[in-house]
């Protein structure tokens, strides 16, 4: 069947948003893991440890990724990022169900389902970026929206079809991320045309947009990007601010969303809850299940908002997309401060506002790094940047593990050992109190680069 290009782009679009789906499933998490732990024997810091490599495939991939993407095109990064994460998924149903406890494999599992995330999200970004320069905000913002709403998507799949099943959740998400790639990723796949020589090396001949990027379908921004990378990259001072700032407000974020699960465990009541009610356990899983659909659904909200506002900003008052960091910079300090006190009827507001900040976050920067470094290598420019938040979030999760260990006690009851945490919001309040130092450097970092940036474009006004 013969598509127009106009058809073929809108298309690849909408494929590449429902790819989204597949990418976002690391999130999922929380929404498992007190069961996996329970099931395997896994304490809280060592479930903490398991969640940052994850973390650690999704930033360590990047480069790779980045580079595959830019120098062979989507099919590989795509057949690469599909094969983890279903590989991934069969190996964590295989573990449950055999119960073979073992925190190695464990993490080598769950860096599996990171990386893959990230090799699919940098194919997806790229095509899209490309497809549609005219409105790479808006664009790129589809496929993050669905990465965000995945979650959400997962968590109600597993609620209907799957509930209180922890293997055969495991097992839905095999299956369903098996199915949705083999639909959406053959079209995008097509994106890469024949290799032509360029340069002395080999690039991908991506679709072509000569009837898309007419004059008059280009945003109106005051400057042209320069094309920066290698090097010359780490020597610019705006990359290490980004660096920064995306290691803070990521490592945040992902704290929060892999320890919201244990936080419902503490509010609901610790011990006593568990033996007082026939029902406790499952009634902590839907709790725990709504938290993260309420993150899944506003981290959506916030990439997708977060893309149209950057636009506007760019296109109708020319300003630089970068102001729009100033939302998750004011974002995250707040909160910190809600998330020591809120109170399990509240919890949904502290979801709420994290995951419309984290989804700003992984929406805006990356269309910041690509206005300030150029889309010649933005896939590895952006792998580079997206490696800031190991370190954060290894040492947020780890912190995080440590303290509510420490006020985790073992009681028995009928012959079984119960481990919880009594205390509500002091099993944990303090980690958010520290953390609150590190979102007021990333807000620092913030302003700071605003203020760079502005600069730089007022003094390059002046010499034209």
């Amino acid at each position: 069947m013969y598509l127009s290009p106009s058809m073929k782009r809108t298309l690849t679009l909408v494929l590449a948003t429902f790819l989204g789906l597949v990418c976002g499933t690391v999130y999922l998490y929380s929404s498992y893991s007190p069961q996996f732990a329970a099931r395997l024997g896994y304490t809280v810091s060592q479930l903490s440890a398991i969640a940052m490599v994850g973390t650690m495939g999704s930033a360590l991939s990047g480069p790779v990724a980045g580079l595959v993407v830019d120098t062979c095109g989507y099919t590989l990064s795509l057949v690469t990022g599909g094969t983890l994460i279903v590989a991934g998924y069969v190996g964590m149903k295989f573990q449950y169900d055999q119960t073979a406890s073992s925190v190695l494999f464990s993490c080598v599992l769950y860096f599996m389902v990171g990386a893959g995330s990230t090799f699919i999200n940098s194919a997806n970004l790229k095509c899209c970026a490309v497809t549609f320069p005219g409105i790479k905000g808006i664009a790129t913002a589809l496929p993050l929206l669905m990465y965000g709403l995945s979650a959400s998507v997962f968590s109600f799949l597993g609620s209907v079809f799957v509930p209180g099943d922890t293997s055969r959740f495991l097992g839905l998400l095999a299956v369903v991320n098996a199915a949705i790639f083999v639909v959406c990723a053959p079209l995008v796949c097509m994106c890469d045309d024949v290799k032509s020589r360029s340069s002395g090396r080999d690039t991908p001949k991506m679709l072509e947009l000569e009837t898309f990027t007419s004059a008059n379908m280009l945003p109106r921004v005051a400057h042209v990007a320069p094309e920066i990378t290698g090097s010359a990259l780490f020597r610019d001072p705006k990359f290490w601010g980004l660096f920064i700032a995306l290691g803070v407000f990521a490592g945040l974020g992902q704290m929060y969303i892999f320890s919201v699960g244990f936080m419902v465990s503490a509010l609901t009541g610790g011990y006593d809850f568990l033996v007082t009610h026939p029902s406790a356990v499952t009634l902590i899983q839907q709790e725990q299940q709504y938290q993260v659909a309420v993150l899944s659904v506003a981290n959506c909200a916030g990439r997708i908002v977060s893309g149209a506002v950057g636009d506007l900003v760019t296109r109708r008052f020319l300003q630089l997309r970068i102001v729009v960091l100033l939302v998750p910079a004011v974002g995250f300090v707040v909160s910190q401060l809600l998330g020591a006190r809120m109170p399990l009827k509240d919890l949904w507001l502290e979801s709420a506002l994290t995951g419309v900040v984290y989804g700003f976050t992984y929406c805006v920067f990356p269309l910041t790094v690509a206005d300030m470094f150029g889309m010649a290598n933005y896939s590895l420019n952006w792998g580079i940047v997206g490696l800031a938040p190991i370190l954060p979030a290894y040492m947020y999760n780890s912190y995080f593990g440590k303290v509510y260990d420490a006020n985790v006690v073992e009681k028995e009851f009928n012959g079984a050992i119960i481990k919880a945490c009594n205390i509500g919001r002091d099993c944990y309040d303090k980690v958010f109190y520290r953390n609150l130092w590190s979102a007021f450097v990333g807000a620092v970092m913030v302003i700071w680069l605003v203020w760079r940036v502005a600069e730089e474009q007022r003094k390059t006004s002046r010499r034209e």
